[in-house]
């Protein structure tokens, strides 16, 4: 099928193109009304066939939650076509993409720490169905990548919490731990015997923002509630470390907030290492860099890794945009339109492919594409918005309303302004931080309004039934320890 192309849309509906499922692209698609829906015709490409609730996945990998609660089925949204695939190339100027499926052939495997064989026959022979989607409007959503800064088999040995997929990684990983280490040692354990456990449940997160802080948090309620009554002596040899390059955690946070935080990590036996710098990940821990220039191993049976975002290859290999110099994301401007080298545009060579990079050092006069938007973490404007959900969630709402005033002639009338409402986070023990404008709360009270937000901010009335109920259900039953 390389070189098919889906054609424009029959009956006269304008194409509408939607690049990416998560904060930003998400968020535009609820946002469109019927009657826009109805005058469009609406493709929407994703790798992933759900949207994940990024704060809810820190409890999906402890077993608070389930899986299904923190995702949202795009096939649940009507009046779309869905692609699941990947973006392989743009072509702004001929107006066109380049998708390949992302659908597997073969059953996914059980364990998912062990990821299919991309090397496979299938895996070839899918690769090769590469084919083209033309357009009249491109919305780009495709969010973001884990920044690894170069560390040496960080990739190879340490997961991510980006999505659900990497939550149920996780929530495996850490009952297989216990259950391993369970039938590999009998009891009574000897001295040595302790030192090998200690080894096998030592948990290293990296990274002290608020998705590393939340999941040690849970990841420490999980152990003392729940692994504590299955695996009494095994439990108490387990140790959490939190990593953080940075002076402090939750940076984003207010300073006694933060320092909050730290506190509580302290009394619950969460060590938080502060100034740390990673020198590589491997099989049996991580690397950390010491004042005297040598690197010390700190043990770990498992390494989450959160320490920041980085460029998607599309965005990276695009070139005749406007880019930030540090981190590449594509500029925009005040209304959300691609921003693009005015000769690059008059040259018609406005297009990037992933599998065949060119250098971009195109300079001069910017100028907005009318017809390409980005929005989310892959995009920045003149004043940089901070990467997080509920900038893209903003942007996405925002281009909907422009769309919904005028479907086959969306013109923005006026700029976009972004409404900061504040930061929440978890630090367990039914306990969390809120830094709003409106004000400042710690401790319990903070955690119910931490709650009760999120039962609000769910994408669907199913999850705002799922989300309490499965917290209701912990509270009476415990936590679900079983792996599927």
């Amino acid at each position: 099928m390389r070189g098919t192309i889906v054609r424009m849309a029959t009956a006269g509906k304008p194409r509408l193109v939607v690049l990416g499922t998560g904060w930003g692209g998400y968020a535009f698609l609820k946002s469109l009304s019927r009657t826009t829906l109805s005058q469009l015709d609406v493709k929407v490409v994703s790798p992933t066939t759900s949207f994940s609730f990024t704060p809810l996945l820190a409890q999906a990998s402890c077993g608070t939650l389930d899986f299904r609660s923190a995702l949202e089925p795009i096939h649940s949204t009507r009046g779309i076509a869905f692609h699941h695939a990947w973006c392989d190339a743009l072509d702004l100027c001929r107006q066109r993409i380049e998708v390949t499926p992302a659908s597997k052939p073969e059953f996914r495997p059980a364990d998912p720490l062990s990821p299919a064989n991309p090397t496979s026959p299938a895996r070839a022979q899918e690769a090769a169905r590469t084919y083209s989607i033309a357009y009249d409007y491109l919305v780009v959503a495709v969010g973001s990548y884990n920044a690894t800064y170069g560390t040496e088999g960080v990739k190879e040995n340490a997961l991510f919490l980006k999505d659900v997929s990497d939550a149920r990684a996780i929530r495996w990983k850490i009952l297989s731990a216990f259950e391993s280490t369970n039938a590999a040692f009998s009891q009574p354990l000897s001295n040595e015997d302790e030192d090998q456990v200690r080894a096998r449940l030592g948990f290293v997160v990296v990274g002290g923002g608020p998705t590393g802080a939340e999941f040690a948090a849970e990841l420490h309620d999980l152990i003392r509630q729940d692994l504590t009554k299955l695996y009494p002596h095994l439990a108490r040899l387990a140790s959490i470390k939190l990593l953080d390059a940075g002076k402090s955690i939750l940076s984003s946070f207010d300073r006694g907030l933060a320092e909050y935080a730290m506190q509580k990590f302290a009394r619950d036996g969460i060590e938080v290492v502060l100034n740390a710098r990673i020198n590589s990940v491997t099989d049996q821990g991580v690397w950390v860099q010491n004042p005297h220039g040598g690197a010390e191993l700190t043990r770990a049976g498992m390494v989450v890794w959160s320490t920041g975002i980085t460029a998607a290859p599309i965005v990276k290999a695009l070139k005749g945009v406007a880019k930030e110099d540090r981190s590449q994301k594509w500029l925009t401007d005040a209304k959300l339109n691609l921003l693009v080298h005015k000769t690059a545009r008059d040259r018609g060579e406005i297009s990037g492919n992933i599998h065949h990079p060119t250098p971009d050092k195109e300079e001069g006069d910017v100028v907005p594409m009318t017809n390409v938007w980005a929005i989310g973490d892959c995009s920045s404007q003149a004043t940089p918005l901070p990467a997080t959900a509920q900038v893209a969630n903003q942007k996405g709402s925002y281009l909907a309303s422009v769309f919904n005033a005028s479907p086959t002639n969306p013109t923005a009338q006026q700029p976009f302004k972004f409404k900061d409402k504040g930061s929440m986070a978890s630090i367990g023990s039914n306990e969390a931080l809120i830094d709003s404008p409106v004000g400042k709360d710690k401790g319990a009270l903070a955690w119910l309004l931490w709650r009760s937000a999120y039962t609000i901010m769910a994408m669907s009335w199913r999850n705002r039934f799922l989300v309490p109920a499965n917290w209701a259900s912990n509270l009476l039953f415990g936590r679900d320890v079983g792996r599927f």
